[in-house]
């Protein structure tokens, strides 16, 4: 018996809250590090599409920082920087706007795509801002070298495997900063809803989408993508120490 012919995710609109952490991007052992409440759910499953992969997001005034492990590769990811959107890894959808009532993407709509490797097998990451098929206007030109990423092969409980011992990339874990220089219209000060979409391509297990069916043009039109509420823990004193420091990303 075939499935519905319009998935169940696809009836429901999602908004995620994202938490305020203001140690990203961080000195330490971890570029990014992210609580348990940072997870995006993966509204796709209830249709009984697969979910290999977890994804964490969080915010400051600097940019966005996400997490994404992937685990139950038995091959290993296939990445070629030739042919970035057949690669395995994130590809991610931001509308700084939020503006969901038109069905091509404007300005302030930009797509990255963030690859565990670069081709070589030894967890060489890779980033870049991809144009959106039949955008009614393109976002302004961005640096793409202050995209911050990292990537570490994890076994299957997730720990992180010695580069000594690691021959090729199965699964792994991405730590991704986005600058606020790369995110046209990121405001957060006046907006805190951003549209979002996200897909993690995986030659191994097959691909896992955050909602809908993989047919719908989520790849191109905004009306389809969730959105992200940015939360705010701070205090009134916390928020105007913050205020006084540089705008710059670290």
């Amino acid at each position: 018996m075939s499935g519905p012919i319009i998935p169940s995710s696809f009836f429901f609109r999602y908004t995620f809250h994202i938490p305020f952490v203001s140690s990203i991007p961080s000195t330490g052992k971890r570029l990014i590090d992210l609580p348990a409440k940072a997870e995006i759910p993966c509204p796709a499953t209830m249709d009984g599409a697969p979910q290999f992969a977890v994804l964490r997001m969080g915010w400051n005034e600097f940019g966005i920082g996400l997490v994404l492990e992937v685990l139950g590769n038995e091959k290993p990811v296939r990445t070629d920087t030739s042919k970035w959107t057949d690669s395995d890894g994130l590809s991610i959808w931001i509308d700084t706007r939020d503006s969901r009532s038109s069905q091509r993407a404007g300005r302030f709509c930009q797509r990255f795509l963030l690859l565990p490797d670069d081709g070589s097998g030894k967890g060489v990451p890779q980033a870049r801002r991809h144009p959106i098929k039949r955008a009614l206007e393109e976002s302004p030109a961005v640096d793409e070298s202050t995209i911050r990423i990292v990537c570490k092969a994890i076994d299957e409980d997730g720990d992180e495997i010695p580069a000594a011992r690691v021959r090729a990339i199965k699964n792994y874990r991405l730590e991704v900063f986005l600058p606020h220089t790369v995110l046209h219209g990121f405001d957060p000060e006046n907006n805190r809803r951003l549209g979002f979409f996200y897909r993690v391509r995986n030659h191994d297990v097959g691909d896992q989408i955050l909602s809908g069916a993989p047919e719908m043009p989520y790849w191109e039109n905004p009306s389809l993508w969730s959105t992200l509420q940015l939360d705010s823990l701070r205090s009134k004193n916390s928020a105007s120490s913050t205020r006084k420091r540089s705008r710059s990303a670290p």
